[in-house]
């Protein structure tokens, strides 16, 4: 069963940024949760320090970013449109664990990394015990023939996830979600953000 979270902002722009694109309030996806609360907390700070770090071990992640694993208690996370990016230009995100939870803080300013934001603020959630999915989903609802399904649409950007979701709901699916979806592994109930 995954855990309860706590979101707690230090910072006015990334509050509106949250408000804006997480659903859940200050909280994690609508769950059946138990145990103790993961603390995430997310702040700013005006540095860019990926000046610093050696960068050339960084793997591609989800929507052009790159991710940088320092070690089990923290990684990094930058936009990169372009591979001759330098670091100095990008806005960076690091994400670190400690004994009290995870700790996000946004690097640059003004902060422009929002997809990076959202790519280690989705890995912070992740740790409470649900799986993010890429995917559109949809529901089709128990009836007299049988019992209800939920499909997930998986693929990468471009390839239809969104089209097949249309379609679906106009056969008599319910749409869950469009582009991301959050999975519990104990009930597999699926729940749209």
């Amino acid at each position: 069963m995954p855990r309860p979270v706590e979101i707690v902002v230090h910072d006015e722009a990334i509050a509106s940024w949250l408000d804006a694109e997480w659903p859940f309030g200050r909280a994690g996806p609508p769950f059946a949760t138990d145990g103790t609360v993961l603390k995430i907390t997310i702040r700013a700070d005006n540095d860019n320090p990926l000046d610093n770090l050696s960068t050339s071990d960084s793997l591609p992640g989800a929507a052009e970013t790159r991710h940088l694993r320092i070690d089990g208690r923290e990684f990094w996370v930058w936009e990169a449109p372009h591979e001759e990016l330098a670091p100095s230009e990008a806005c960076a995100v690091r994400a670190s664990l400690d004994a009290t939870g995870i700790t996000i803080t946004a690097h640059g300013s003004p902060f422009t990394g929002w997809t990076a934001l959202m790519n280690a603020f989705h890995e912070a959630v992740a740790l409470s015990g649900v799986v993010p999915f890429h995917a559109a989903a949809v529901h089709l609802p128990a009836s007299l023939e049988g019992s209800g399904q939920t499909w997930m649409i998986l693929g990468p950007s471009g390839r239809g996830k969104t089209t097949t979701l249309l379609r679906a709901v106009r056969a008599g699916w319910l749409p869950v979600a469009e582009d991301v979806c959050w999975l519990s592994p104990g009930t597999l109930e699926v729940v749209g953000s």
